[in-house]
């Protein structure tokens, strides 16, 4: 979820923050904006349903929070990594644009569903059919509808 626009300064936003000064001072001291990973807190938890099923030992969701701010190259860089239309992407991530910002993001550690890969072809070379089939299965899309609302 996100962008959660924040305070000036509080996030990475590698317009402002990717410099020759800050690699400088990374490399001389470890320090600065670039020396983090931007995954600033991250916990796992059992969500109700993995609790009534009785595995809540084993943490059916994970939690991370990122301080990471949408830049000004942020459309293009969605559309060529995951083929996300730009303007979907201005529409979604606009209103923070260029402004310290930070996102939650909540994932399913234990699944249900179950996707597919098939032969496209007899030709070893072709690349195989997959279908991940993500959010198939009414039981991940309850425990991750809990994990985003918690």
């Amino acid at each position: 979820m996100g962008p959660f626009v924040s305070a000036p300064g509080s996030s990475f936003l590698s317009d402002r923050d990717v410099t020759a000064q800050t690699f400088l001072e990374w490399i001389g001291s470890g320090t600065g904006p670039v020396q983090c990973s931007r995954a600033e807190a991250t916990y796992t938890w059992s969500s109700s349903y993995a609790k009534r099923e009785g595995y809540d030992k084993f943490p059916d969701l994970h939690t991370y929070f990122s301080a990471w701010s949408i830049s000004a190259g942020y459309e293009r860089d969605l559309a060529a990594a995951f083929n996300i239309d730009r303007g979907i992407s201005r529409r979604y991530y606009g209103q923070a644009k260029g402004k310290d910002s930070f996102f939650q993001l909540v994932t399913l550690n234990k699944v249900f569903g179950a996707g597919t890969i098939k032969l496209k072809s007899k030709d070893p070379l072709a690349h195989p059919l997959i279908d991940p089939m993500y959010l198939q299965h009414p039981r991940d899309v309850e425990a991750l509808v809990e994990g985003d609302a918690g």
